[in-house]
């Protein structure tokens, strides 16, 4: 009896290849037609504060683009998914609102940092459409428009582009500046504008292997479609979106070595800045309003607050630490403080918000991010004092 005949090797690992290459190597071609956009930006070096150098990156993808993020679950925040819809400046304002102004409208826009974005509030959550909403329901002859300038990241060095190149040509009658935040983390190691925290190097294919691997696997159309069908369908997690579980940071040890400073030079700077954006306001006849930014730090924080107070984290010969919140509590406090003394020597309208707002999980879900109570009071407030200025002018 003869045994049946075997195939060879080559010829097994043949059929296997062409059952599986072959269709991938089709269903690749296919959507190539309509490709999904690339994950990764090409290596660019930007700067952040000076208009020439910016490209703005904006998460994944370069303005105007829409998203969906998952923000986890926040203290005081009825979502854990928000869209974002970014226009092409790079803020979560509608394009459309970028025209010629119609009469009798009042504008008003609000620049800031990622407070004043409220990228993990749902759009009508976000101060400036609840103060929008404010506005327009106490001014009823009058079109209220409020512009959202919050961008991530951005302090004062920034909000003078944003102010120069964009603000002014929008005919605004009032721009409200939360400031103070996003400062502090420029002001401890002060170098003007040619520090390294003015550039970002934009390469994630050079950061490590595992990033390497990651910017070629999506070169395929296969993978980059794989990839929004995980991020639609299976990357939901409760867990907040600065968090990554892995630790408490309540846990990490306080830096005992010489805390943080704000340096006399870097606020003097600051207070350069400050009245360079009121005069840049009022050489277009724009009525400025500083805000000094409130925060959740304090000298006693629960172990809850410490939690979720990621911006107090630092990094110091290779190991991480927290800050105490007494002392974010103090270098904010040297911000704010110069803030509201310019105003009084300079006689700029000024919204002691710092001073007013409580600092509890009642208006924040982190140390500076405001939750949906949050941005309602700020909203409130903000209206205020805009109402009141309006009152004074009728007179």
């Amino acid at each position: 009896m003869t045994e049946p005949d075997q195939q060879p090797i080559w010829k097994i690992f043949l059929f296997v290849f062409i059952l599986t290459f072959l269709p991938l190597a089709t269903l690749e071609g296919i959507l190539q037609v309509f490709p999904a956009p690339d994950p990764y930006l090409p290596p660019a070096k930007v700067h952040k504060f000076l208009p020439a150098w910016n490209n703005w990156v904006h998460g994944e993808q370069t303005p105007p683009f829409s998203s969906t993020a998952d923000t986890g679950r926040l203290s005081g925040v009825s979502t854990t998914r928000v869209d974002h819809t970014v226009n092409k400046y790079g803020f979560l304002y509608d394009d459309d609102l970028n025209r010629d102004k119609a009469p009798n409208e009042l504008r008003i826009a609000v620049v800031g940092g990622s407070a004043v974005e409220c990228g993990a509030l749902r759009e009508d959550k976000r101060l400036t459409a609840v103060l929008q909403s404010r506005l327009s329901g106490e001014l009823k002859d009058r079109k209220i428009i409020v512009y959202n300038m919050g961008a991530d990241a951005q302090d004062t060095r920034s909000f003078l582009a944003t102010t120069a190149q964009l603000a002014v040509k929008l005919n605004l009658d009032y721009i409200v500046f939360l400031i103070g935040g996003t400062d502090l983390f420029q002001a401890t190691h002060f170098d003007l504008l040619n520090d390294t925290e003015s550039f970002v190097i934009i390469d994630p294919a050079e950061k490590n292997l595992q990033a390497r691997l990651k910017w070629w696997a999506t070169r395929f159309q296969i993978v980059r479609r794989m990839r929004q069908i995980s991020k639609t369908f299976f990357a939901r997690d409760d867990r907040p979106y600065f968090l990554d579980g892995s630790r408490p940071l309540s846990e990490l040890p306080l830096l005992t070595a010489k805390t943080p400073t704000i340096s006399q030079k870097a606020l003097d700077d600051y207070e350069l800045n400050l009245k360079s954006l009121e005069g840049i306001a009022a050489a277009h006849h724009i009525k400025a309003i500083f805000v000094t930014e409130p925060a959740l730090w304090k000298k006693s924080m629960t172990k809850a607050e410490i939690d979720v107070d990621w911006l107090g984290v630092l990094s110091r010969d290779g190991k991480i630490y927290r800050l105490r919140g007494e002392d974010s509590a103090n270098l904010l406090d040297q911000l704010n403080e110069r803030t509201m003394d310019v105003c009084r020597r300079e006689q700029i309208r000024c919204l002691d918000l710092a001073g007013k707002m409580a600092r509890t999980f009642e208006y924040f879900y982190d140390s500076v991010h405001f939750n949906e109570s949050g941005a309602r009071y700020v909203a409130e407030q903000m209206g205020n004092i805009v109402l009141q200025d309006l009152t004074n002018i009728s007179r």
